[in-house]
């Protein structure tokens, strides 16, 4: 899976602990409800996903494998985007165990 630049936008923000304001309205950006899953799941993503987020956000370290997408306090933030897709988190546990 290659995420797209919408998807990289969002990580890099993340990243750097800021909401990822994609602008809105009815046709708002997409974004595949699997890669916030993977995201919010702290999941790994290959390197070239990495490279794109770089891309976004200069001075972003890019891991010499897989490796997850650090998410900066106070989390994942987003607003003005469209999730494509059904985003399921029932029975997820994330990094810190069960809730």
């Amino acid at each position: 899976m290659t995420i797209s630049k919408t998807e990289a936008l969002i990580a890099a923000r993340i990243a750097l602990g800021e909401v990822a304001a994609l602008g809105g309205g009815d046709a708002g950006p997409t974004v595949d409800a699997g890669f916030l899953r993977r995201l919010l799941l702290g999941l790994p993503f290959p390197a070239a996903d990495h490279e794109a987020v770089a891309d976004q956000h200069p001075g972003y370290p890019i891991p010499a494998g897989e490796a997850p997408v650090p998410i900066a306090a106070p989390g994942l933030r987003i607003s003005g985007a469209i999730i494509r897709g059904v985003l399921d988190l029932s029975d997820c546990i994330g990094h810190g165990g069960p809730g």
